[in-house]
């Protein structure tokens, strides 16, 4: 009988964090592409969308298909600071 297996949420995590979670697991990871993220989501190069979702029963050895966020990345700000003389 073949093994019933709780999809589990990768949203947010690298391709790789989800490709070990997803193996350990028993399902396989097939990446679909891309798609575009706004920056604030902290999603660029993170897993965006999942499908089947998140909690989801699928028999053992069943894919998972993902999507990789893109955009641009967060903007960061640079503060310098200059000791006064």
């Amino acid at each position: 009988m073949i093994r019933q297996i709780d999809v589990p949420n990768l949203i947010g995590l690298s391709q790789g964090e989800a490709l070990d979670l997803l193996t350990s697991r028993g399902l396989i990871m097939e990446v679909l592409g891309t798609v575009p993220v706004d920056p604030e989501t902290g999603l660029h190069d993170k897993i965006a969308g999942q499908a089947p979702a998140a909690g989801e029963t699928l028999p053992e050895g069943s894919t998972v298909q993902v999507q990789i966020g893109f955009g641009p990345p967060p903007e960061t700000t640079t503060t310098t600071t200059t000791a006064a003389p």
